[in-house]
């Protein structure tokens, strides 16, 4: 059952959760792994009116109307507290490369970075399906850049800001794009349609910096609000995700 903890003892962390079904349900702080605090969504099983087995839900995606993980799911081995409430610490290739959830260390960036690499390339020779299919590599390469930069202690939406600088370069290179050198007349007219190439040049060398830049930083020691240490976990990327 969820529910929402609308009062917690200060002194002892007992308390009272709302249940869906709009009944309250009083808690001990044994009940759950880690101190709850009032307007905590939370998942519980009811067992004579009183909450037992209670596990933290994230906020965010309470709000955001998203499937929470069953209370079976959540009591495995892998489920992991944090900040945010329990998360799976399943790390397989499918949660790899599919999830932008959680955090991963250097190693697992760099290769799940080349095992992507590799498929767009291959992906490329394939008429019209390759590039379909490839959509699946590009939401790929956003899960694995969240979690560097989760692992790093930042916000996954960092990595649009090259995203931004592409499209900022593009638009500033239009011209240059558009007209045909061999058309030009004079070495100043071919200068200039060399200079509008610039902007996408130095943008291309801002993003392999920032490329080097999430691959190399070492990540945020212990856990953070994004997750548990990878460091300090199982490396279990050879898994297939279940």
């Amino acid at each position: 059952m969820f529910g929402e903890v609308i009062s917690v003892d200060p002194t002892t962390g007992d308390g009272v959760i709302l249940g869906e079904d709009q009944q309250h349900y009083p808690f001990a702080a044994s009940a759950c792994r880690g101190r709850l605090n009032g307007g905590q969504k939370v998942e519980f099983d009811a067992l004579d009116g009183v909450a037992s087995d209670i596990f933290k839900l994230s906020a965010a995606r309470h709000r955001l109307g998203m499937t929470p993980p069953s209370s079976a799911q959540l009591k495995r081995e892998d489920a992991v507290d944090t900040p945010l409430g329990y998360v799976r610490n399943n790390r397989g290739w499918g949660q790899l490369l599919w999830s932008p959830d959680g955090r991963i260390n250097r190693g697992e960036f760099w290769k799940a970075f080349i095992v992507l690499t590799v498929a767009n390339v291959l992906l490329g020779w394939i008429p019209f399906a390759g590039s379909f299919v490839s959509f699946g590599t590009t939401w790929g390469t956003i899960a694995i850049y969240s979690k560097r930069l989760h692992d790093m202690g930042h916000t996954g939406w960092l990595q649009m800001l090259p995203i931004a600088t592409w499209i900022v370069a593009i638009i500033l290179a239009i011209p240059a794009l558009a007209a045909n050198p061999d058309s030009l007349s004079g070495g100043v007219s071919r200068m200039l349609w060399m200079l509008g190439l610039v902007p996408l040049l130095i943008v291309g060398v801002a993003n392999l910096g920032f490329l080097v830049w999430v691959g190399s930083v070492a990540g945020q020691s212990g856990p953070n609000r994004f997750g548990p240490d990878p460091k300090a976990t199982p490396d279990r990327t050879a898994e297939a995700f279940a």
